[in-house]
């Protein structure tokens, strides 16, 4: 019996080891087969569960999914797609929609939830889709209401996005823009917005999108525009990491506090890391609008809370030469709990309520440093390609000692390109040389 018993256990070590060969020496494991379809032609009336009898809509494909399955959408126009929240989704596993293979889909506008009565979905990816354009320079947007929870954003091409009232979050990579702002414009800028009572904004993660193209169309001149590629309005636990922001009007970020629900929250836990940060537009009128402005982040109106920033990070960061980080100046403040560490920027001023450590300042605004291991470098920075607009690369043309030899505390883990940064001794700026 004993012989048997240790047979039978080396045939089961055997079948193991020859599984995990074959899933390392094969590669991955195949993709999962969709189980649920979409297409233009098809009929909410219909199962969905066959190619051939498939949903018209995202809202009923996810109605008609179990949690964990793929819902394949076919190639072509859609029109507006609204997602609304389905009390069968207890389960973690996702749902997941993706295009056919090699098939592109463009919705007209994509909606989760119906308003502010908590009824967006949960448990749901959405991978590899396009909005339309309303105009040349106005896509059209993706927006995540209340009672949305625990939902990806993969690889999507919209005008913007707004999360509102919603938590766990993630907007993985992504093309945001273009939006030329105006009077009912079919965009906006990329905004993370304070929930309403009972849904507070909450968990969410922007890391490796590409913003572009925030702009003042013709309508904003004639009229008080305010705009920015990103609007961070009272937040908790919310980590902008590892994107890109070019051609923004006015901000690159803009962090403020304000109505009544963000001056519940203030912003607890942001995280600006791994970022590169061209200079902004001054939109000042018609043709005399110029890359001019030293506010690529700003954080705003501190005082219209009480409970103020707290645990903010703003750390290893690539600007262009003449901008950086604006202090709110001349601001009461309960509490202003910020950090910049291991940055390369424009040096415009310190504020002697934040801690600086290890940033390396250039000259293209002004000289000066704010903390004991700050440095000071040239008037700009090796960039491979340094120039503002579609091209810009803030990775470093080579080793560049400024830079090399910060020893920065609290290091982000990895760079703007996943490279493992060592825990406390790393380069500043997004891109890690060492």
């Amino acid at each position: 019996m004993r012989r048997a018993l240790v047979a039978a256990g080396a045939v089961a070590v055997i079948v193991v080891a020859a599984a995990i060969f074959l899933v390392v020496a094969g590669g991955a494991a195949q993709p999962r087969k969709p189980s649920v379809f979409v297409a233009p032609g098809g009929s909410d009336a219909a199962s969905c569960r066959k190619r051939t009898t498939p949903c018209a809509s995202l809202d009923r494909a996810y109605r008609a999914a179990r949690p964990g399955e793929i819902v394949e959408v076919k190639g072509g126009t859609y029109p507006d797609q609204e997602i609304r929240a389905d009390a069968s989704k207890r389960s973690s596993r996702h749902v997941v929609f993706r295009p056919a293979k090699r098939a592109k889909v463009t919705l007209g506008e994509l909606t989760l939830g119906s308003g502010d009565g908590g009824d967006g979905p949960r448990h749901l990816t959405i991978r590899r889709m396009a909005t339309a354009y309303a105009a040349p320079t106005e896509q059209r947007s993706v927006t995540a209401l209340p009672g949305t929870r625990d939902v990806d954003l993969e690889q999507l091409d919209a005008g913007n996005f707004t999360l509102w009232g919603v938590h766990d979050v993630r907007v993985l990579g992504g093309d945001w823009g273009p939006c030329h702002v105006g009077p009912e414009s079919a965009c906006g800028n990329a905004k993370i917005d304070a929930g309403p009572a009972g849904y507070p904004t909450s968990d969410v993660l922007v890391e490796g999108a590409r913003f572009h193209d925030f702009r003042f169309g013709p309508r904003c001149w004639k009229t008080d525009c305010h705009f920015e590629c990103m609007y961070i309005n009272g937040s908790r636990n919310v980590t902008i990491r590892s994107s890109t922001f070019r051609d923004c009007a006015l901000f690159d970020i803009f962090a403020t506090v304000s109505g009544p629900d963000a001056a519940q929250v203030g912003h607890e836990r942001l995280t600006i890391e791994n970022n590169w940060f061209d200079t902004p537009w001054d939109e000042s009128g018609p043709g005399t609008s110029q890359r001019a402005r030293a506010s690529a982040v700003v954080l705003a109106w501190c005082g219209n809370s009480a409970r103020g920033y707290r645990g903010v990070r703003i750390r290893h960061n690539s600007f262009q030469r003449n901008t950086g980080v604006t202090v709110d100046e001349g601001v009461a403040c309960n509490s202003f709990d910020v950090s910049l560490t291991g940055n390369l920027m424009g040096w415009d001023g310190c504020d002697r309520r934040w801690r600086y450590a290890y940033n390396v300042y250039s000259t293209g605004l002004r000289r000066g440093r704010c903390g004991r291991t700050d440095r000071i470098a040239g008037s700009a920075f090796p960039y491979r390609s340094a120039a503002s607009g579609a091209g810009f690369d803030f990775h470093l043309r080579k080793d560049w000692r400024p830079a090399n030899e910060v020893v920065a505390e609290g290091c982000a883990r990895k760079d703007v390109d996943r490279q493992r940064r060592p825990p406390r001794r790393c380069d500043a700026g997004a891109d890690e040389r060492r």
